[in-house]
């Protein structure tokens, strides 16, 4: 049987050390760095679920350096790979919001809290934006889902509530615009108020993040350790049996030298006959 070997990319060149390598330099706020090591990563593999991440992270890389469109791209190309990625809906409602595109902001948080209805940051951002466009019932609505999951946002959207419940009342003219909007304040078209929510759930997110990429290196290499260990028995099996055949080998040229041997004596006892005889034939 012939062996079959493998090379396999070392510990430092697999696409998860590459996402883990960015995340860190994304944390040092070295961003273009850290694309490097997100394209690094998608250059070896563009479609697994480590690529949806790298795709992920690089968005929220170019959102921190004033790239808003490229990261929408790049977490459309997060999502093709993973639709069921609650956490990247989230963001990318979060950059389509702060660009002016509320709507497509609320289907985004819609989907996140479709796939996970817990998601607490998403039925609150999802009720700013109903609250800002005058949808006071609904937003009201969102509001008090999101304090029924989280009580910490409680604070966050007591103001608006407060305006929800008048305007709900109709103890303001519809008309009238809230001033006090979480969203009141003009932000620019095309730049995000804030950056990214630093929150609990958010914080989960990347700690998942991290012990996925581990599991995954730590996976891979408990492949190259298990190969490597088949391999070298296959070939322990191959040598052994390669012993035994030079062992009969052995065996079988000893058994040829003892016939031989043996044929040898035939032969010289044929001669001696031969030679009798011949002596004989000579006698008168």
């Amino acid at each position: 049987m012939r062996m079959a070997w493998r090379i396999f990319p070392s510990a430092d060149t697999t696409p998860s050390r590459f996402v883990n390598d960015g995340i860190e330099l994304c944390n040092q706020k070295k961003y273009e760095d850290a694309i490097v090591c997100f394209t690094r990563a998608l250059e070896i593999d563009p479609n697994s679920a480590v690529a949806s991440i790298a795709w992920g992270r690089k968005g929220n890389c170019l959102v921190n350096l004033k790239q808003y469109e490229e990261a929408v791209q790049c977490y459309d190309r997060s999502l093709e790979i993973n639709p069921q990625f609650s956490n990247i809906w989230f963001i990318k409602g979060f950059v389509l919001d702060s660009l002016g595109r509320t709507n497509d902001a609320i289907y985004c948080y819609e989907r996140a809290i479709e796939i996970n209805p817990d998601y607490s940051l998403a039925w609150k951002a999802k009720g700013d934006i109903l609250f800002a466009q005058g949808r006071f019932e609904e937003a009201d609505q969102c509001y008090a889902r999101a304090i029924e999951l989280n009580h910490e946002l409680a604070p966050k959207v007591a103001s608006s509530r407060n305006i929800c419940a008048q305007f709900i009342r109709k103890d303001v003219p519809a008309t009238t615009p809230p001033h006090d909007s979480p969203l009141a304040e003009t932000k620019p078209a095309t730049e995000p108020a804030g950056g990214f929510p630093g929150t609990t759930e958010v914080q989960l997110y990347e700690e998942t993040i991290r012990k996925f990429l581990g599991d995954i290196e730590k996976s891979q290499l408990r492949l190259v350790r298990q190969t490597v260990a088949r391999d070298i028995s296959e070939l322990q099996q191959q040598i052994g049996t390669g012993k035994e055949m030079v062992q009969e080998l052995m065996e079988i040229s000893l058994k040829q030298q003892e016939l031989i041997g043996k044929m040898n004596i035939i032969l010289d006892l044929q001669s001696s006959f031969i030679e009798r005889l011949m002596e004989e034939k000579e006698k008168p």
